[in-house]
């Protein structure tokens, strides 16, 4: 994303949008980050946690499995947004790592796109 959305021509708004968010890189290994509005952390639950302890807007994760994976161990995520999009690739990453056990989801809408996709989203069902 960072390689692409600086210099993005396509999609003007949504370049805008994206170079101006404040935005988190998680990294292992990454010190600092070139692109605009963005800040590295290495400890994603503890740097997340504390975020949304404070007043402001949603958190989005973008295609990172991994994180996702990490975040919603420790009960940090509130909603899972997927789009399905109409094409059979054949092969790719997963959505979702492989788990021990299972975690339900409750729908909570599903809108059709023009281009045929399909926005999902769910929340974790809380068990007791």
């Amino acid at each position: 994303m960072a390689a692409y959305w600086p210099t993005a021509t396509e999609t003007p708004q949504i370049a805008t949008y994206m170079n101006g968010i404040s935005k988190i890189a998680a990294s292992r290994t990454m010190k600092q980050a070139d692109w605009n509005n963005t800040r590295v952390v290495s400890d994603a639950v503890t740097d997340l946690k504390a975020l949304k302890e404070q007043p402001g807007k949603t958190i989005f994760i973008f295609g990172s499995a991994e994180l996702a994976d990490t975040l919603a161990k420790a009960g940090l995520i509130d909603e899972y947004r997927i789009c399905l999009v109409p094409v059979i690739l054949g092969g790719g990453n997963p959505h979702f790592k492989p788990a021990t056990e299972q975690v339900p989801l409750k729908l909570l809408e599903a809108k059709a796109l023009k281009t045929g996709g399909v926005i999902l989203r769910y929340e974790p069902v809380k068990t007791a």
